[in-house]
């Protein structure tokens, strides 16, 4: 018997044209099962939401303001958590494979000793 996951999650390479939208694996969708007549996601990550347009499986509209907020670079990692309807947790790793929070402290931190 297979247990679905309580929090499925999907992850997403950032790739060229990624600007334009990114898609929701299609193996992903048996977990969005009644929702197929939303046409928004709520994509959210450190206590902040962004409402995005879904179109068919792909996120487009508020997309890229998302990306652009996040300095989403290619090579990045991204992986999104269902937390339920349509709202997922978004953790985003950058070329250094550690998530862009944590790369932030370590950052601050070096600024903080050199003072």
């Amino acid at each position: 018997m297979e247990v679905p996951p309580k929090k499925p999650h999907f992850f997403k390479p950032i790739l060229p044209g990624f600007n334009n939208g990114l898609k929701v694996p299609i193996g992903f969708l048996k977990y969005l099962k009644g929702h197929d007549h939303v046409e928004h996601v709520v994509l959210k990550r450190a206590g902040k939401k962004w409402l995005v347009k879904l179109n068919g499986r792909r996120f487009k509209d508020g997309w890229k303001k998302f990306a652009e907020e996040h300095d989403l670079q290619l090579g990045d990692m991204l992986i999104f958590r269902h937390e339920g309807d349509m709202d997922f947790d978004v953790s985003i790793f950058d070329s250094t494979r550690c998530d862009t929070e944590y790369a932030e402290y370590l950052q601050e931190k070096k600024i903080g000793e050199l003072l």
